[in-house]
């Protein structure tokens, strides 16, 4: 097994014993609790934005999240990253490959551009864009954590061909896959059976409403919580 269970489990205690934060502030129900998140909010991010300037190098994700990828990232895993970017340079260091999936040709162009100037090989960018246009929705941080699947105005559907991507590799073939881009619900669960016993799912934004079908589907999956505070990524391990 690529990842013992053990050593998934042994990361976690480590991670839960120093967490950076130890709960998201924006899940937290009630008027009160509400309140509270309104005026930590700003400390937060002035921390988050401390921390980007400071690793302009790393994955966007919560500092926590960045230390569980360099303890369970091998160099002789291969990957899928759905969305692309910053992270996709940080992988390509952390894995022998890495396919990525991007809709928006303009970022993809961008990323390619940096890609050959840093002279990487192992990342393969996959331009697939939507099926149909779509609009997208300017949805405030709140918004987007309480909206359903149902009342977001851009259904998976609208992605099929990108979410599907992951269905011409074969069973049990991928060491990782991170899930941070369009159609995240159809793509993780096009994932799963795509994973190797011993690899790893990893969804960011986890905290967002619309993705409850990927907890529930993964809720016997050993799996390790990481936040910001007002973002969370979490991450799975396969174990059979």
């Amino acid at each position: 097994m690529l990842i013992t269970k053990e050593e998934f489990l042994s990361v976690k205690q480590e991670i839960n014993k120093s967490k950076v934060h130890k709960k998201n502030y924006l899940a937290e129900t009630g008027t009160l609790q509400y309140l509270k998140y309104r005026l930590i909010r700003p400390f937060l991010k002035a921390e988050y934005s401390k921390f980007r300037k400071n690793n302009p190098e790393l994955p966007w994700v919560n500092k926590d999240a960045i230390k569980v990828f360099h303890k369970l990232l091998k160099k002789n895993m291969n990957g899928i990253e759905y969305g692309s970017g910053i992270s996709s340079i940080f992988f390509s260091k952390q894995l022998n490959s890495l396919n990525t999936i991007e809709h928006n040709k303009e970022w993809h162009n961008h990323v390619e551009q940096i890609i050959i100037e840093h002279n990487i090989k192992n990342i393969k960018l996959n331009l697939i864009p939507a099926d149909e246009p779509f609009e997208d929705p300017k949805l405030s941080s709140y918004e987007q954590f309480k909206m359903s699947k149902e009342d977001y105005p851009v259904p998976d559907l609208t992605f099929k061909l990108y979410s599907d991507f992951i269905k011409k590799f074969e069973d049990e073939s991928l060491d990782f896959v991170l899930i941070d881009g369009r159609a995240r619900v159809t793509s993780a669960l096009n994932s799963i059976p795509k994973i190797k016993k011993g690899g790893i799912l990893v969804l960011d934004n986890s905290e967002r409403n619309r993705y409850q079908d990927i907890h529930s589907t993964l809720k016997n999956w050993p799996s390790i919580f990481t936040t910001s505070g007002l973002s969370d990524t979490t991450f799975w391990l396969k174990t059979e």
